[in-house]
């Protein structure tokens, strides 16, 4: 593509153009093997603070939610919504492939902690009789 000053430029749009991040979790890379909504939007918060998120989808149909109404055109708003900032990446990840792409990623991936404790709250049984 030629700018009006005669000037080579690749093209870009908003989802190839480079993301500089910013925020408290720059320069952190999470891998977003999560479906639907609760794990997705964690990912997207994550990529909101910065960090770089990559979803990871096995084919031949991805995230679940991509089938899930409304729908802009042939795209699922909803999906767009929870996955906003993502990068993404469809592969099966028992096959050599998708080993070595887990391989790969995870040497430069850091595991996290979350601090807490499994919950020891016990609920009664109902008695109702509905």
């Amino acid at each position: 593509m030629t700018t009006p000053n005669g000037r080579q430029q690749e093209p870009t749009s908003s989802k190839t153009a480079a993301r500089t991040p910013r925020g408290p979790l720059a320069g952190l890379r999470v891998l977003d093997l999560t479906w639907v909504l609760s794990g997705p939007y964690a990912a997207m918060t994550l990529c909101d603070l910065g960090a770089e998120v990559i979803k990871v989808e096995r084919p031949p149909y991805g995230d679940i939610a991509r089938t899930t109404g409304p729908f802009l055109g042939e795209e699922s708003a909803y999906f767009i919504s929870i996955n906003r900032g993502k990068g993404s990446v469809s592969l099966v990840l028992r096959s050599p492939e998708g080993r070595k792409f887990a391989q790969a990623s995870s040497s430069r991936i850091q595991p996290a902690t979350i601090a807490g404790r499994r919950s020891t709250t016990s609920y009664p049984k109902s008695t109702s009789s509905t």
